[in-house]
């Protein structure tokens, strides 16, 4: 890809073919280098959410899917055990929530406990 250099100093990528690849489910940790950096995030988090993902100066834990970010989510460990609560946005399509929970699956496996 080529990078185009804007008037006020920053740049972008030049236009190109949009991909049709999905990128699947993944749960964003808080200060995720997706979710940073950039002037306008609204590629990514819709505009009408960013407060639930932007709070006060801060980039919590995102749900994202394809490269958008769906909800938010929080985890906890109870009793040696792990709960991962995910807030969708608005409904989601089974292929989503199947996905999301395999990530859920994922965490609780890296973090060594069983999944509430």
């Amino acid at each position: 890809m080529e990078l185009t250099e804007l008037d006020d100093g920053l740049v972008d990528l030049a236009a190109g073919a949009v991909s049709a690849r999905r990128t699947g489910a993944r749960l964003l940790p808080v200060f995720d280098p997706y979710l940073l950096g950039w002037k306008d995030r609204t590629f990514a988090v819709p505009a009408t959410h960013g407060s639930k993902v932007y709070v006060g100066g801060l980039i919590g834990p995102a749900a994202a899917v394809d490269g958008r970010v769906v909800g938010t989510w929080r985890a906890a460990r109870r009793d040696g055990r792990l709960s991962v609560d995910i807030e969708p946005f608005g409904p989601l399509p089974p292929r989503v929530e199947a996905g999301l929970r395999r990530e859920r699956e994922d965490l609780a496996r890296f973090e060594g406990l069983e999944l509430l």
